[in-house]
């Protein structure tokens, strides 16, 4: 039976690894900031992903994906109800319950932190940590992953452990899914030029790389430096694999990428060296503590 009265903070999970873990960060820290339960439509976004074929992977870390069928939209005709609440503003079936979008261009919304939000359903891919740095630790514990390492990635995981400080973690990223600005795929004087920077921090640096387009980076970025090529892994085990690798270093290039953001902002320490660019879609995404580097 449903209450009026109810309160809580939902939304549909979907996109990638990295966007995933944004959109459950958001909605988990709001509802802790608020005191109400949290839920979330595990299918709807994922059925719908004709192009991508994403899959939830967020089962793959120690955390809770409570449900709520009714209030999520997930059931016969929710995409049509859903699409009137969305221009209403309110849930169509449950009008107490605000449909909160993200604006266009994607940034951080203080009012979404500093108001007391309570019963909402939420749109957006939210990928900036402001919207949940005040539950930093609760969303650390919250991404442990709770699987074994294939035995390529505990080879490789036992290679950056041995060279630890002298690790240099480089995420490239050569697709680009959505047109809205600034976006972009990034080209090679953007990693050249942040090599060089780390070079100059790290004393022996050798650089691993994880990328989707291993030919692309030994093309454009081996030469100067010392390059390692961490194995291209193609299903979901393997993408939660690299995420566990990430999380090991101390030292980070990362591209315009939420997946290769989330791997570096979990790093295992604290005093960790992270340069991004400055190109993400949006434009907040990047911490004040990290170092942007605006190259074309």
């Amino acid at each position: 039976e449903f209450r009026q009265d109810w309160k809580q903070t939902m939304t549909s999970l979907r996109g990638g690894l990295g966007n995933q873990m944004f959109i459950y960060a958001m909605v988990k820290a709001m509802a802790l900031r608020n005191n109400v339960p949290f839920a979330f439509n595990l299918t709807t976004d994922f059925a719908n992903d004709e192009v991508y074929k994403r899959k939830l992977l967020l089962s793959y870390f120690a955390l809770d994906l409570p449900e709520n069928k009714k209030l999520t939209f997930d059931f016969s005709y929710g995409n049509y109800y859903r699409r009137l609440s969305r221009n209403l503003g309110c849930h169509i079936l449950h009008p107490s319950y605000r449909y909160i979008c993200e604006e266009r261009p994607p940034h951080f919304e203080s009012r979404l932190i500093s108001s007391k939000i309570t019963n909402a359903f939420l749109e957006g891919y939210w990928q900036s940590e402001k919207y949940f740095l005040d539950y930093k630790q609760e969303i650390k514990e919250d991404f442990v992953i709770q699987k074994k390492l294939e035995y390529t990635s505990y080879l490789e995981l036992e290679e950056i452990k041995l060279l630890d400080k002298n690790a240099i973690m480089i995420g490239v990223r050569r697709y680009q899914e959505s047109d809205v600005a600034p976006g972009g795929v990034l080209e090679d004087d953007y990693y050249k030029c942040a090599m060089d920077i780390m070079a100059s921090k790290v004393t022996s640096p050798v650089f691993f790389c994880f990328s989707q387009d291993l030919e692309w980076v030994e093309k454009h970025l081996a030469g100067k430096y010392p390059v390692r090529l961490i194995s291209k892994k193609e299903d979901d085990s393997g993408t939660i694999d690299d995420m566990f690798l990430m999380m090991h270093f101390r030292n980070y290039i990362i591209s315009n990428s939420s997946f290769y953001w989330w791997g570096a902002w979990l790093s295992k320490y604290d005093d960790k060296l992270v340069i991004a660019p400055g190109n993400f879609i949006n434009k907040d995404s990047v911490p004040e503590s990290w170092f942007k580097l605006n190259v074309r």
